[in-house]
């Protein structure tokens, strides 16, 4: 308990001295995210930015141009779609000041939605494990979020309390974070600490913003028109299994 109460007092030192030189302070972090994801997705290039109280995090994904697109057959029955490729990045904006995230919710029928999230949606354990990572010690923390068991590295000596995604709430930088089923991996490749400003503005209006579940109520509502449709359509009933980094599931 001893170690435990002066590890804390340092930890909060460290960040009380550190917010002196925040405002002129700007990191930069590189990610690889590695998925397994039903969709194929296997390695996608991640950068964070935090600066003065705000940061965004930028997923640099890709999709097929509409109108190129094809299936090529590797033997079997069994094809995949491939055809020309657009960037399409995923983007998700931090407010430490006011308390929130913004993004594009990845619910269907609902993808083109504001998402609004609490920054304190997430509930740390901190372990007695550690390792280092990109030449920071990291200390172990564990949570579960929306579906998901995750452990986490940060490391008290970056304290900000950011991470990639979603992901915060620790004292120190997350540089790595993994889910138990093997479906989410962010790992930083890459830290820069830069003495500059930076504007970081939102690439959404809060206005638009929505909850989590005001967005999981239109989806299901989208979705049991869809269901009534097909119903009557062919008689027959479908249930649906959705999959996303979040889990839910509109059959409810």
């Amino acid at each position: 308990m001893f170690f435990y109460k002066n590890f804390l007092f340092f930890v909060c030192f460290s960040f009380t001295l550190f917010s002196f030189g925040q405002e002129n302070t700007t990191f930069e972090v590189y990610y690889i995210f590695d998925s397994s994801s039903p969709s194929g997705e296997e390695s996608v290039d991640g950068n964070l930015i935090n600066h003065a109280g705000k940061s965004i995090y930028t997923n640099h994904l890709q999709k097929i141009v509409p109108g190129t697109e094809k299936y090529v057959y590797d033997g079997g029955n069994v094809g995949r779609m491939t055809g020309d490729l657009m960037d399409n990045p995923k983007s998700y904006y931090k407010d430490f000041k006011s308390k929130y995230i913004l993004s594009h919710s990845d619910i269907s029928y609902q993808r083109e939605a504001v998402l609004k999230d609490s920054l304190n949606m997430f509930s740390w354990e901190v372990t007695n494990k550690s390792k280092e990572i990109l030449g920071y010690q990291c200390l172990e923390a564990k949570t579960h979020f929306r579906g998901r068991d995750y452990t986490a590295y940060y490391s008290p000596e970056i304290p900000i309390s950011d991470g990639p995604w979603k992901f915060n709430g620790l004292p120190g930088l997350i540089l790595e974070v993994k889910s138990e089923d093997g479906r989410v991996h962010y790992e930083a490749v890459k830290l820069e600490i830069k003495n500059k400003t930076t504007k970081i503005a939102s690439p959404f209006k809060l206005k638009k913003a929505q909850s989590w579940d005001e967005i999981i109520a239109k989806a299901k509502k989208r979705y049991q028109a869809k269901q009534n449709e097909m119903r009557q359509k062919y008689n027959a009933k479908a249930t649906t299994t959705f999959s996303g980094v979040e889990v839910y599931d509109l059959n409810e």
